[in-house]
């Protein structure tokens, strides 16, 4: 699994990763908002995220998708506990 995984990993994939359109980032149990945000930041063309399991991402992560993700199409987030139906509707897919 993904289990090694941490932010300072997906903070290092944004900063490099300009051109990125998917990233699957499901079972990254250690990941939180601040690695979300880096790559909403750092990845401009993301069309695909997959957050399924990811269970330290909150609202905070899907309100910056929201905000900065315009051509995203594509977002899962299936047992993401801490993300709310509110939040999911701020995305306009």
């Amino acid at each position: 699994g993904c289990d090694e995984i941490t932010d300072a990993s997906v903070i290092e994939i944004a900063k490099g990763c300009s051109q990125l359109t998917l990233i699957d980032l499901a079972h990254c149990r250690k990941i939180t908002d601040a690695s979300v945000i880096e790559i909403v930041k750092g990845c401009s063309k993301l069309t695909s995220i997959n957050l399924d399991c990811c269970k330290e991402i909150t609202d905070s992560s899907v309100i910056e998708i929201a905000k900065g993700c315009s051509k995203l199409s594509s977002i899962s987030v299936s047992c993401c506990w801490q993300i709310t139906v509110a939040s999911l509707n701020m995305l306009d897919m």
